[in-house]
């Protein structure tokens, strides 16, 4: 029995050792355990910050882009009017033009004509002086 009991005593110790040993193990893996649960939730924190960041960083964006996207819109549909005033504009300026070029036409036609019946006129009135001048030649010469 004694060798039983030796055994027994023997186990019993190895047993002791092995709880103490595994304790010291848990223990450590325990802290390890925490430290990188730490580290998970630091970690988990940060990316959520900076995911946050982001997200403001993104909207702020969008923001800026709606504001300029709206401002193009109002400044696209100001040129598209000034187009169209200018194109009316246009418009009305060649209807100008084509009947200031038909009233300079007649103008044009006018002063021919005046300049004609004024020369002729004026040859009219020459030639009735001459006529004159010669009969009054021929009646000094008869005299």
């Amino acid at each position: 029995m004694t060798l039983l009991k030796k055994k027994i005593d023997a186990l019993e110790a190895n047993l002791t050792q092995l709880r103490q040993k595994n304790k010291v193990d848990e223990t450590n893996l325990h802290k390890e355990h925490t430290k990188y649960d730490r580290q998970y939730t630091d970690n988990l924190l940060a990316y959520d910050t900076e995911m946050n960041q982001n997200m403001r960083t993104k909207q702020q964006a969008q923001e800026t882009y709606e504001q300029v996207h709206h401002e193009l819109v109002l400044i696209t549909d100001e040129l598209k009017q000034r187009q169209e005033e200018r194109k009316k504009r246009d418009e009305i300026l060649a209807i100008l033009k084509k009947k200031n070029d038909e009233q300079n036409k007649q103008m044009s036609l006018l002063h021919k004509g005046a300049e004609w019946v004024q020369a002729h006129w004026r040859g009219l009135l020459a030639r009735r002086e001459m006529e004159k001048a010669r009969k009054g030649k021929k009646k000094k010469k008869k005299k």
